[in-house]
């Protein structure tokens, strides 16, 4: 399921970060990760879905973000 770009070190590299997500966002992640467990009966865990996420953003997300985030300063 993970995508990693090339040259990138594998979890527990000396490259590893760490990104505060906050309880809310990990309980986001885990319902996503139990109903994504249910539906295709493999397990995986909130931190598989969010490492698939950090490095499989389609454009238009990134687009949508940067408009979004240009309104907000408009405030």
């Amino acid at each position: 399921m993970e995508t990693r770009p090339k040259g990138r070190s594998p979890q527990g590299g000396k490259t590893t970060r760490v990104v505060y997500v906050g309880s809310d966002g990990y309980e986001s992640l885990l319902k996503a990760a139990i109903a994504i467990s249910h539906e295709s009966g493999k397990q995986i865990t909130p931190a598989m879905l969010a490492r698939h996420l950090a490095f499989n953003i389609p454009e238009a997300t990134i687009k949508n973000l940067i408009k979004e985030m240009k309104n907000t300063n408009d405030e």
